[in-house]
């Protein structure tokens, strides 16, 4: 890009349109122009800034708050008939009025304590800076008879100000709170224009300019000024110079540059006009001509740099000095922000003057970081060299040349625009050579080698930082196959490991050259990882194949499982089916992984069970286990498909290892007084055999949906899965065959009391559900006039709690003990299921079947603690049964007490459910509380 030499300002659009007119009630009959304020009286009358924040005092007493929203680039640059501007954005944030008629004559913002002071009417008053709302006067009171305000300039955040009023000047500090250092008299008639730096103030009354001292009251008066021309201006340089601007007899401007002490410091800035504002940004002096120029001096030999012309239709323009800041958010570093301190604006747009032009000041930098790159690279500085490229975004395809072997085939067709410049060399191997016979005459030929060698590798590690750095960054743009291409080269004949960075993520290598050179180099796991990011996933599974199956050597290759989870993650299922067979053969587990996965979830499952069990049971039962555990599958032929491959499983496992089978069996025998079957399994379960039937037996517990007479069936025919046998038949409550397998077949005793256990309250739920009929009938009793359940009687608890002792688990138990042919031998164990389970056993069934021979003394605790349970359960009885009473005789009252109020009721042949439009036949019907006649059973079913 061209720019413009020796213009150091340039402007940034902040605000197109400024709202000055306030909004109210418009008379209808007359149209408001929305793009110009035409006919408008308000005006700006004073601009202050902070950081991100503006805000604008108006002539109607309104102050508007903005705040920059946008850091100005490029993309952003506008030109207007050789007006050239860039554009930000500002957010309005909102309007405050102070005022319906006097004008806002000046704004101090003072960050650091949140406060904007007001000047209005001659009146100070506090705003919070945030929300412009008055700050409550108990804190900071207002300040009035006030002619001119001012800050120290000295003091960066605004914490000290100057205020001038009729007969004296206040020095005020904001430093948490206000505290007044001091006040001293004037003799000035008026003060027009004050600005303050350090202990001096420069002010204008109505005919003359003056140096006051705040220290002392000491006033030095220098040169009048013409009122006629224009109004007073002043500037501030630092703490010993100031700019005050005076005119010619002819009205030409001057800027004359006076010392604190009232003396001239350098020449006189010279205008055609006497200018309308000024702003000073060191080491320049802006001043806005009525001629819609913007003229730029230099105050260092007074010379005109640079001119700015506004276009005509900008009017009523003024400049001021600001101190906003435009945080580029792209950058972490805090010296990439813009700082503008300068403000041109009319009624209508707001602009910022910044001393460095966007694209002019990058591009020189850029230059000047390059040449310095190419001047240390020519001193084999090759690291030194790097910082200086990448700070000069220097064009990679020039580096690329250098080296002749990383050239890539298509930089001859590759439509790139190279950088012109002397400093750029022909080759490295020309600057190494140079730099060798320059600084190593004496040494030999081969150290000399070693040292070009030497050279060279840093010279490439140089390249392939900076080529990592530059396919990141805009530069690469347009460059990227060549950046990617030598990159690879590099990593391939350096052997590292970020060669398979850049391959997985998105890259743009040459798929012909890239292929040729990892060939070359036996990088066949790389060759596979570049056809996958180019799409061709066949050709790299074939590779990946051919690598695991030994047909070729890649020791980075990860194995097997890669090519699964490639699989497992490809979109395309055709892939899958043709590619899963070569890894089933080589591992069911692993195959059975790739359709377990998330991304094939989507495959229709009986398909890959018909798939797969046809030659590979491992990955059927372990893809079942899938569907049924995971995806939660409810499909009963999956769930009874599982058991049987369960059961074959286990079969397989047993047959190749049957001594270890009985190996464990033997050992249960030798500790069966002590521990259960099961439980000794678990403990073993880091064994093949005994983690399989683990999981089968989990399995049939956890499962609602498998057949378990199809596995039963299956079981028959084996004879050595007992336990197993032993849950199939508790899932289908025929509990006296798991019983007689625990005790006659695994002399498992403490396995039949644990069964008993974990059982019995399944079996009574069974029980009722199967035998007790539900009947919610209700039933009158015209003689006591008393209402009760059919189903439930006062001494059913009793009764039910017999049921269930002859109908418990223990009492099968127990007549199985009774049958076998030690059951002398094994009196203990019954005496302890006696004493243990003496509240589910019945004292008659018992007694009924314990041999005769045995003693009383033996069956004593038995006898007592179940009499004293008998003895409980009656008197519980017997006190549920009058707490039932009484709730009858509350409802008897109850009914009574609403017959009492509410008229008969009459039931005939006409009278019909609400619910179901039958007939009311049934004696027992419900009466709702809106008056609806409905059936017994309807109200259960619609309002249970």
């Amino acid at each position: 890009m061209l720019v413009p030499k020796n213009e150091p300002f340039s402007l940034i659009e902040l605000i197109d349109k400024i709202p000055l007119e306030k909004t109210g009630i418009r008379n209808s009959l007359f149209a408001i122009r929305n793009d110009v304020q035409a006919n408008s009286n308000t005006q700006i009358e004073y601009i202050e800034s902070w950081d991100k924040n503006i805000y604008i005092g108006t002539s109607d007493g309104s102050i508007l708050h903005y705040t920059i929203n946008k850091y100005p680039n490029n993309e952003n640059k506008f030109n207007n008939n050789s007006f050239i501007y860039y554009k930000s954005e500002c957010r309005f944030i909102q309007r405050k009025n102070i005022s319906d008629k006097k004008p806002i004559n000046k704004l101090i913002i003072i960050p650091s304590e949140s406060i904007l002071l007001v000047l209005c009417d001659n009146t100070i008053i506090f705003l919070d800076s945030k929300s412009l709302n008055n700050i409550a006067s108990n804190k900071i009171s207002p300040i009035k008879n006030v002619l001119n305000v001012c800050t120290n300039e000295a003091i960066s955040s605004n914490l000290q100000i100057c205020v001038a009023k009729k007969y004296s000047i206040e020095y005020i500090n904001f430093d948490h709170g206000v505290h007044q250092l001091m006040e001293l008299p004037h003799n000035y008639s008026n003060i027009i224009k004050m600005r303050c730096f350090s202990n001096k103030v420069c002010i204008a009354d109505n005919t003359s300019y003056n140096i006051y001292d705040i220290t002392n009251g000491e006033s030095i008066s220098l040169f009048s000024y013409n009122q006629t021309y224009g109004k007073p201006l002043i500037d501030t340089l630092d703490e010993n110079e100031f700019m005050f601007v005076t005119s010619t007899a002819q009205g030409m401007g001057l800027g004359v540059f006076i010392s604190s002490k009232g003396d001239a410091t350098r020449g006189t800035l010279q205008w055609q006009y006497y200018p309308n504002s000024i702003a000073f940004q060191y080491p320049y002096m802006l001043a806005l001509m009525d001629d819609n120029t913007l003229a730029v001096h230099n105050i260092l030999d007074q010379k005109l740099i640079q001119t700015i012309h506004i276009p005509r239709e900008i009017q009523q323009y003024q400049i001021t000095n600001a101190k906003l800041i435009f945080n580029n958010n792209e950058q972490k570093n805090d010296s990439k922000n813009l700082n503008a301190k300068v403000l041109l604006y009319s009624n209508s747009k707001l602009y910022a003057l910044t001393m460095k032009p966007i694209d002019f000041q990058e591009a020189k930098l850029r230059q000047n970081y390059r040449d310095a790159g190419y001047v240390l690279m020519n001193e084999t500085l090759f690291d030194d060299a790097l910082e200086y490229f990448q700070k000069g975004n220097v064009n990679p395809i020039n580096l690329i040349n250098l080296f002749d072997e990383y050239r890539v085939s298509s930089l001859v067709t590759s439509p790139t625009k190279f950088e012109n410049n002397e400093l750029i060399p022909n080759s490295i191997n020309s600057i190494i050579k140079r730099n060798l016979d320059k600084n190593y005459k004496d040494i030999d030929e081969s150290t000399k080698e070693s040292f070009s060698q030497a050279f060279y590798e840093n010279a490439k590690n140089m390249l392939m930082k900076y080529l990592k750095y530059a396919r990141k960054n805009k530069i690469s743009s347009g460059k990227k196959q060549e950046i990617d291409t030598t990159l690879l080269k590099l990593y391939v004949e350096s052997n590292d490991k970020k060669l398979y960075n850049l391959i997985k993520d998105e890259n743009h290598c040459s798929i012909e050259e890239s292929i040729e050179v990892l060939k070359k180099k036996n990088k066949y796991y790389a060759m596979g990882l570049l056809y996958e990011s180019k799409g061709l996933q066949q050709k790299a599974l074939n590779i990946w194949i051919k690598i695991e199956s030994k047909q070729l050597e890649d020791p980075d290759f990860p194995g097997l499982n890669y090519i699964v989870d490639f699989l497992s993650n490809v979109d395309d299922k055709e892939l899958v089916w043709k590619y899963a067979k070569w890894i089933l053969n080589e591992d069911q587990h692993l195959g059975a992984k790739i359709f377990t996965s998330e991304k094939n979830n989507s495959l229709d499952p009986n398909s890959v069970v018909n798939y797969l069990e046809h030659h590979w049971n491992d990955a059927t039962l372990v893809y079942l286990e899938h569907l049924i555990k995971d995806l939660k599958i409810e499909n009963s032929t999956f769930h009874t498909k599982l058991g049987l491959k369960f059961i074959e499983s286990i079969i397989r496992y047993i047959e190749s290892s049957r001594d270890i089978f009985e190996e464990i069996d033997q050992e249960f025998h030798k500790i069966s007084e002590n521990i259960s079957y099961i439980t000794f399994l678990k403990t073993k379960k880091e064994n093949e055999i005994v983690s399989c039937r683990l999981k089968f037996i989990d399995f049939i517990q956890n499962s609602e949906y498998c057949n378990s007479n199809e596995l039963l069936k299956k079981l028959d025919q084996y004879t050595i899965l007992l336990i197993e046998k032993v849950y199939l038949f508790s899932k289908s409550f025929e509990h006296e065959k798991a019983l007689k397998i625990l005790l006659y077949q695994l002399n498992d005793y403490i396995g039949a009391e644990e069964y008993c256990h974990g059982n019995q309250k399944k079996w009574e739920k069974q029980n009722i559900n199967t035998k007790t009929p539900i009947n919610s009938n209700f039933e009158i009793n015209d003689s006591n006039n008393q209402i009760r359940n059919s189903s439930f009687t006062s001494s059913n608890l009793f009764l039910n709690s017999v049921q269930k002792k002859n109908e418990s688990l223990y009492l099968i138990l127990l007549r199985l003990y009774m049958k076998m042919d030690n059951r002398d031998l094994l009196a203990p164990k019954i005496i302890k299921v006696l004493n243990t389970c003496y509240q589910e056993l019945s004292l008659k069934e018992v007694l009924d079947i314990i041999p005769l021979h045995w003693s009383l003394n033996m069956l004593n605790n038995f006898l007592s603690r179940s009499i004293r349970n008998n003895v409980h359960i009656e008197q519980q009885t017997k006190i549920v049964k009058n707490i039932v009473k009484g709730e009858n005789e509350n409802v008897k009252y109850t009914l009574a007490k609403y017959l009492e109020e509410s008229s008969p009721l009459i039931i005939d042949n006409n009278t019909k459910c609400s619910q179901c439009n039958n007939e009311i036949i049934d004696k027992c019907f419900i009466r709702t509380i809106d008056g609806k006649i409905v059936h017994f059973n309807c109200y259960n079913k619609n309002y249970k």
